[in-house]
């Protein structure tokens, strides 16, 4: 149920813009202020405090099946590395969804400041990694489990997102523009809108000068920024005037990233 809510709030914002949506529940609630955004304290010992932290992305180079995340070492006391006094350092860490345990960690390099934020100022050399199978009580076999059980799951709410859309479609958005129905295909999302009372050559005008920077604005902010692992590979919003398609409007990374930082 909280999943399908979600989800009808992202459908509420992606065809109208809706306001007051609440906090998405897949915003973390353990955040402390204290922290960077997108960090998480997992524990401590002796000698350092590590955390759990948000890549750039969810997806080892955008690949659905190869998920990551960033895992921060913060030295309670300064470690001194080839003659430079370094407070943490920064690893990611990749698993392959497609086989049980299997998984591969990517050094970023050493930092000094205590989370491991911005550019490394010993950065760990490039090189390949070895792909690995965890053990079941080792921490790389229960954070493939957490987090290929979370992929699976978000797979499936992008089905109830386009089902959310289905169900409220038809949707009369103005006088002339209405939300008739969306598809997914090999985690591709369609998005039809019915142009009504405007011929093709006016809505073509309009649509240059108007609604392609809303409708990238609005849906960027909703690809970039709400979506988090439910991430679609990409968004079309498809605009129909009499049954044939008059503009059609790709929402994806490189189309979004000069929009939403």
């Amino acid at each position: 149920m909280k999943v399908k809510l979600m989800m009808l709030s992202f459908a509420c914002l992606t065809v109208v813009g809706c306001q007051n949506i609440g906090k998405s529940s897949t915003q973390s609630d353990f955040q402390s202020s204290a922290l960077p955004a997108g960090y998480v304290k997992w524990f401590e010992t002796k000698s350092s405090n590590l955390y759990m932290a948000k890549p750039d992305s969810h997806y080892y180079k955008g690949n659905p099946d190869l998920v990551q995340i960033d895992i921060v070492t913060s030295f309670k006391k300064e470690e001194e590395f080839r003659g430079v006094k370094m407070k943490s350092m920064r690893a990611t860490h990749v698993y392959d969804c497609r086989k049980t345990n299997k998984y591969t960690e990517r050094p970023i390099g050493f930092f000094a400041n205590p989370y491991a934020t911005g550019k490394p100022d010993i950065p760990y050399p490039e090189t390949s990694s070895n792909w690995e199978i965890a053990g079941e009580n080792n921490f790389n076999g229960m954070f493939w489990k957490k987090l290929c059980e979370m992929r699976a799951d978000v797979d499936k709410s992008t089905d109830i997102f386009v089902d959310v859309l289905n169900q409220q479609s038809p949707l009369k958005i103005n006088d002339w523009l209405s939300v008739t129905g969306a598809e997914k295909k090999a985690n591709v999302i369609h998005i039809s809108y019915q142009v009504d009372n405007m011929t093709k050559e006016a809505f073509q005008q309009k649509f240059n000068n108007e609604i392609k920077h809303q409708q990238v604005a609005r849906h960027c902010d909703l690809f970039m920024n709400k979506f988090g692992m439910a991430k679609p590979k990409a968004i079309y919003l498809d605009f129909y005037i009499k049954g044939s398609i008059a503009e059609s409007l790709e929402i994806d990374d490189r189309q979004c990233q000069s929009v939403v930082k």
